[in-house]
């Protein structure tokens, strides 16, 4: 072969374009064949490693399990100039089962092999399929991989009959161009180019941010047929495939009467027997065959005492059932920072379960996997989100209640003595997420794992702490006490005979650049701390400077600050307030402005003569 100069310049422009990334995903494409009445899946990848940090993504798990499973793996080597150096060897292939300490059993398996060289840059191909018989979704896509691997090309195509009536939901990419014949259509969507986006303070769930792809046929069959034309009939199809499963076994239903049928009202019967599914069973994932959206049976938890999000809602709806109370069995996205439900767009977006039981004046929420979760409370996990109801023929989309500000309250009140050393003593009530992150402090946590969790609500910052304890009032309770003793560094330095004062624990946020953002603004749940600091000296204070009253209310929150001096204390009592809510990124400089200023205002030093 004759290279040429500008050859040789193509290459060496390449593999410095290359060396930017540890690898690039050259080539990306899945191709889907629905027949209607099961859906291949054809997946194809060319990767190029470009340096041994690279390497990582050249050990490939391609995942399957009984409901899709996996054939036609193929795999080779490749250099710069695209000869083959290696192929994969079927002894090359090993099989794993995926760890998680939360599973129980599993039915999904990895087949994993390696695909390393010494000389960079080198590319891997390796294609294979997947026939899967359960399905809701004949496509759920997105262009990239890996995070951090830059996609040249990705494509996604989806053959199905020609009459074949589809759901599409398309973000972020071009429309579908569709080819079409005598039997069949194929729809096709092309992303190039594509990065996974820098990350960004208070930027909304990462799905909302990605290019994506959902196709879903009017009927689908994921253990029974079903319909995703509206909520309602995606609803049902969540009821009947529990049906027949919420039948306890003769020995649990006398315990329900036993605790029940001398309560004198329903609410009371709901907590006792909320509070015994707590007491008496544990939380482990079960997964295998059409498991990942059908709960384990009622029978299946009164003998084991444990299971999954969808077992242990299955089994305390029983549980009430018998009591004859209804309640709800209620699909939802948990987590600290939920995705977006597409209300247009009845489908399965949710990756949890809780129960909504329905009172005359009130409903109750019921969050069946955590023991220390209060009683009808939801925390930051499941908070102001939509949900899916699924009522037969009546199933619908219902918002969740939203942790108020009050509700998000955490109070401070620190002692800070100073002399030739500085110590404090704080004691505190946490509400809302900090509740949420320590409520479980004295039930799970070893003796480093409840450090880790103070340095968690900030008092990692110069401070020392030597004494920490928690203590909540009653099972129910959504907040808890904390009391904490320790040594303060560098809060002060002596300036002749004045002292500068640093703030205790102030306020710290580093923002996204106005310049640089690209996302709107999601507050996932409140922020809401009111903070007392009394600072003891030897003397009396005689003069302050540096210091002022201030108050700022903004659409995005609060910050206020007042002080007063008494003899030898002064005492500072801040107020500091992020309201939840989304906010087009034209408001981020407002935003970042209000964060910013607060920050600095927090920092405030003050000269103390006495």
């Amino acid at each position: 072969m004759r290279i040429t100069l500008l050859t040789l310049l193509t290459l060496f422009c390449s593999i410095l374009n290359a060396s930017k990334h540890n690898a690039e995903l050259k080539n990306y494409t899945t191709q889907i064949i629905y027949d209607g009445k099961k859906v291949v899946e054809n997946i194809e990848v060319e990767l190029q490693i470009n340096n041994a940090k690279g390497a990582q993504y050249a050990e490939i798990a391609i995942p399957y399990s009984d409901t899709y499973s996996v054939k036609n793996i193929k795999a080779s080597i490749h250099d710069f100039w695209g000869n083959e150096i290696r192929k994969l060897k079927k002894k090359d292939i090993i099989i794993r089962t995926p760890y998680s300490e939360s599973e129980f059993y599993t039915d999904q398996r990895l087949m994993t092999f390696d695909l390393i060289h010494n000389r960079f840059p080198y590319t891997i191909k390796y294609s294979y399929s997947y026939t899967i018989k359960n399905y809701i979704s004949l496509a759920d896509w997105n262009p990239a991989l890996w995070k951090d691997v830059p996609v040249k090309s990705a494509s996604l195509s989806v053959e199905v009959p020609l009459n074949e009536e589809l759901n599409i939901y398309n973000f972020k990419t071009d429309t579908a161009y569709v080819v079409k014949n005598e039997e069949s259509k194929t729809l096709h969507w092309q992303v190039n180019h594509f990065e996974y986006p820098e990350y960004e303070s208070y930027a909304p769930h990462l799905k909302d941010q990605l290019p994506h792809v959902v196709v879903i046929p009017h009927q689908f069959t994921y253990g029974i047929p079903g319909s995703a034309n509206t909520w309602k009939e995606f609803g049902n199809w969540h009821c009947y495939l529990a049906i027949g499963l919420d039948v306890l076994t003769e020995q649990e239903k006398n315990k329900v009467h036993q605790l029940t049928d001398h309560l004198p009202n329903k609410t009371e019967k709901i907590k006792t027997l909320y509070h015994y599914m707590q007491d008496n069973t544990r939380y482990i994932y079960v997964s295998e065959d059409i498991g990942g959206l059908v709960p384990h049976p009622a029978t299946y938890v009164c003998n084991n005492k444990h299971g999954d999000c969808k077992a242990l809602s299955n089994y305390t709806m029983a549980l009430l059932k018998e009591a004859g109370i209804e309640s709800i069995y209620t699909t939802i996205y948990a987590g600290d920072k939920p995705n977006r439900i597409n209300s247009d767009f009845p489908s399965n977006q949710f990756n949890h379960i809780i129960l909504c039981v329905p009172l005359e004046k009130d409903t109750i929420w019921l969050e069946c996997t955590d023991k220390t979760s209060p009683f009808n409370y939801l925390g930051t996990f499941t908070q102001n989100r939509k949900a899916l109801l699924n009522i037969q023929d009546n199933s619908k989309l219902m918002q969740t209640p939203a942790l108020s500000l009050n509700e998000s309250l955490d109070t401070y009140y620190t002692q800070i003595h100073i002399s030739d050393t500085v110590s404090f003593e704080c004691n505190a009530n946490l509400r809302g997420a900090s509740f949420d992150n320590l409520k479980a402090f004295n039930n799970h946590l070893s003796e480093s794992d409840k450090k880790e969790s103070i340095d968690y609500i900030g008092f990692n910052y110069k401070t020392d702490v030597e004494e920490f304890k928690i203590n909540r009032p009653h099972r129910d309770s959504c907040f808890i006490h904390l009391l904490l003793k320790g040594k303060v560094d560098q809060l002060y330095e002596k300036l002749g005979t004045k002292f500068l004062l640093s703030p205790f624990r102030p306020i710290m946020y580093q923002l996204t650049p106005d310049s640089t953002r690209q996302t709107d603004v999601f507050i996932s749940s409140p922020f809401n701390r009111c903070d007392t600091v009394a600072y003891h000296f030897n003397k009396p204070i005689q003069k302050l400077i540096g210091l002022e009253n201030i108050s700022n209310k903004t659409p995005y929150g609060l910050y206020k600050k007042h002080f007063e001096i008494k003899e030898n204390q002064l005492m500072v009592i801040r107020t500091f307030q992020i309201k939840q809510g989304r906010y087009l990124k034209e408001e981020y400089p407002e935003f970042n402005k209000f964060i910013t200023e607060s920050c600095i205002k927090d920092h405030q030093k003050a000269i103390i003569t006495f």
